[in-house]
């Protein structure tokens, strides 16, 4: 597999599997109305769109691997991803109460890798713009990953 073709799909199985993201912007202390959040850990809201963004990429993951796309698939996926959202966000809650941060340059290192690693600057882009992330998200996304690696 090639670095760019790894990169991509790095990208798409960040939002899907291990994606270990911070998009999830709210924190503690912030609300959102009840039809934007499916679910909720320690008050902090686990945001449609972020589930949402996983969903698409995980069924265009699975779809492009030559899988069926049923029911019983979409139906385990939902489950799967929910508790999987929901891990994350209480990973990231043990993190911040054990002071685990990710400096500015870890991320900029991050990022820069994931830039290389595409081919070029105007690929990466295109890339975030298929999964359907803009670039702060996948830095959120990023710097989730980088402290859950560092927290675990």
């Amino acid at each position: 597999m090639s670095d760019s073709s790894g990169t991509r799909l790095f990208l798409g199985m960040l939002i899907a599997a291990l994606a270990l993201c911070d998009g999830f912007t709210a924190r503690a202390g912030t609300t959102a109305p009840a039809d934007d959040k499916v679910a909720e850990v320690n008050g902090v809201p686990i945001l449609r769109r972020n589930f949402q963004i996983d969903y698409r990429q995980a069924v265009r993951a699975h779809a492009q691997k030559g899988n069926p796309v049923n029911e019983a698939y979409l139906r385990d996926l939902r489950s799967n991803l929910i508790d999987y959202l929901v891990e994350t966000e209480l990973l990231m809650q043990d993190a911040a109460r054990q002071g685990i941060v990710i400096t500015p340059q870890e991320l900029d290192q991050s990022v820069a890798a994931a830039r290389a690693a595409s081919g070029n600057d105007l690929q990466f882009r295109a890339d975030l713009r298929n999964t359907g992330i803009s670039l702060e998200e996948f830095r959120s996304r990023r710097r989730q990953e980088l402290t859950i690696k560092k927290l675990i």
